[in-house]
Parts: structure tokens; C-alpha cells; sequence
């Protein structure tokens, strides 16, 4: 079962202080979780809140946001890259002349994509590509965490390396990345 095919959202059986139960209320039929009124609320909440949605707590976010989670993606992503330089079908084989873009999605303050990076430096020997010409990008559908990232001083050496682009990026509705150190739009099956 999917959240799009999920029951309709309704309020749980709550006891009274009698003992007596009330029935569920159902707010909302069946819909797509990306159509239904709690995805609405939780944009609605992003876009207000912005980037102190995490800086206040309001939004946990150490256990995906660390240095230890970012040097095990890096791992992982070295390991993928060495599986397709390997590679000798020419199904997605790698070109070490042309960009390779990582692209997270809801990156909310960039911690991750912060740590991956420093982490992919570190292993940069390993790695069976050029450093160089892999772009990491951070994307979101907030305008305010998009360009918090734009002026954070921690990101600014991987952005002036050319190794982090950023991009203002729905992903229930948007169909390219437009980037916006590059001016690089990427697009389904072009990259």
C-alpha cells in the first residue's frame, strides 16, 4: 500500500471523559497524499517556518544530518561510481569529461549535503571519477531555504570549486532544475 492509496484521513477514536467514544470524522476522502489537505498543511508550514523550521528544533534532523551519515552516503556514492566506471555494457556508462550531478531532494538546511561533500574530499583517491566534476545539488521547494544556502559562508568553497549548485525545486509539480550558480536547467533524460 502506497500513502496515496491510504484510508481517508480522519480524526482517531477519541475517549471522552465519560468513557464514551466519538466516532471518527472523516476530513478528507481518498486523494493523493501530494493533493490531500496535510500536504498542503506541511507546505504551508515549510514556507513560513524556513530554514528555522530546524534551527529552533521544531524539525528533528541529527540523525539524517551527520557527519557519520554524510561519510556513509559518500561511501555509497563512491561505490556506485565505481560500479559504473566498471561498467562495460554502455548502459549509464561515465564520462569523466562531462558533470556528473547528485541531486538531493527537500535538502531543508543543507547539513547533509554540507557533510557528503566534505566526506567525498576526503575520499577523493578512491573515487573512480574526477572530484571535480561531480555538482552536488542541494534543492527545495522553499525560496527562503534556497537561498539561505546561497549565502551560507560554509557552503560558499564548494559553490566557488564548482562542486554545489542549488535549485528551487516542487517535486509534485516541477519537471527541470534550473540552477542557480550554473544557469544549468537539467531535465529528465538529459543528464
Amino acid at each position: 500500500a502506497t500513502m496515496d492509496a491510504a484510508t481517508p484521513l480522519s480524526i482517531a477514536t477519541i475517549p471522552t471523559g465519560t468513557g464514551l467514544k466519538r466516532p471518527r470524522q472523516v476530513l478528507e476522502d481518498y486523494c493523493r497524499c501530494s493533493q490531500s489537505i496535510m500536504w498542503r498543511m506541511m507546505t504551508q508550514f515549510y514556507e513560513k517556518q524556513g530554514i528555522s523550521a530546524w534551527s529552533k528544533g521544531i524539525v528533528p534532523s541529527f540523525i539524517t544530518c551527520n557527519s557519520a551519515i554524510g561519510r556513509s552516503y559518500a561511501r555509497v556514492i563512491a561505490g556506485f561510481i565505481s560500479d559504473l566506471s566498471r561498467n562495460t555494457s554502455g548502459v549509464m556508462r561515465l564520462d569523466p569529461n562531462e558533470k556528473m550531478y547528485l541531486v538531493e531532494l527537500g535538502s531543508g538546511t543543507g547539513k547533509l549535503g554540507f557533510y557528503i561533500l566534505k566526506a567525498l574530499e576526503q575520499i577523493r583517491d578512491r573515487l573512480d571519477f574526477p572530484l571535480d566534476k561531480i555538482v552536488y545539488v542541494l534543492t527545495d521547494f522553499t525560496e527562503s531555504n534556497v537561498s539561505f544556502w546561497e549565502n551560507h559562508s560554509d557552503l560558499k568553497p564548494f559553490v566557488d570549486a564548482g562542486r554545489l549548485d542549488f535549485a528551487q525545486f516542487e517535486a509534485t509539480s516541477d519537471e527541470c532544475l534550473q540552477l542557480r550558480v550554473s544557469g544549468e536547467i537539467l531535465r529528465k533524460n538529459q543528464i
